[in-house]
């Protein structure tokens, strides 16, 4: 299974520096990128004003400017196949440039593209802003990563999303009880899979996303 863990992004906790000088404002969101050529900074600003519009269409916003760093290496602790990580205590997001990221190939059996690459910035982009929203201490990986799943998979395009989901089971997440740090770790792709699966299918999500962040969801 560690070969499929690049799908979703590590949480890591170090200590640092957030914005440098060399970071760039995107035009249509509050994010600063540095180290994106042309193509990945449009991308990337891309993804970042796909999670604000998400998490605003719930009534939440981030505190704080996005920040983000594009490099070869990522740091340590995200693991060896990571494509993306957000660093909480730095506030730091990191993302691999698109033509590393395109080394995996594929994605739930779906050829990586640009697409693709929107997505991954707006996962973790969504961890960053959720990180912001928490209104507990410490909220559990499945808590962190439930959202940043949900966001990711609404912003997705349409017939990519159909495409990702078709290369999972469709079973039933009808319960939280079902999105376990086992599973995440074991299978984080049906992990992902399941939790766009059960959000989609909520009455109220916007209720829901405010349990997870009040710790009335996803706790251990």
């Amino acid at each position: 299974m560690a070969a499929l863990r690049w799908l979703v992004s590590s949480l890591v906790l170090l200590s640092g520096p957030g914005l440098t000088s060399e970071s760039r404002p995107c035009p249509d969101a509050n994010a600063f990128i540095a180290g994106a050529g042309a193509q990945d900074f449009g991308d990337i600003c891309q993804g970042m004003a796909s999670a604000l519009a998400f998490f605003a269409a719930h009534g939440l916003t981030a505190t704080e400017a996005l920040s983000v760093t594009v490099t070869r290496q990522l740091p340590s602790e995200a693991g060896a196949t990571a494509a993306g990580c957000f660093l909480e205590k730095q506030r730091m997001i990191y993302v691999a440039p698109f033509t590393e990221f395109r080394k995996n190939t594929s994605w739930f059996g779906v050829p990586i593209d640009r697409a693709m690459y929107r997505s991954l910035a707006t996962h973790e982009a969504a961890h960053a802003i959720a990180s912001c929203n928490f209104s507990i201490p410490n909220p559990t990986i499945q808590a962190k990563e439930y959202l940043a799943c949900v966001a990711m998979f609404s912003s997705m395009p349409t017939a990519l999303r159909q495409k990702a989901l078709a290369g999972m089971p469709a079973e039933s997440f009808d319960s939280f009880d079902r999105f376990t740090p086992l599973l995440y770790m074991f299978d984080p792709m049906r992990f992902g899979a399941g939790a766009c699966r059960h959000f989609s299918a909520l009455p109220e999500p916007a209720s829901v996303i405010r349990a997870v962040l009040t710790g009335k969801a996803l706790t251990d």
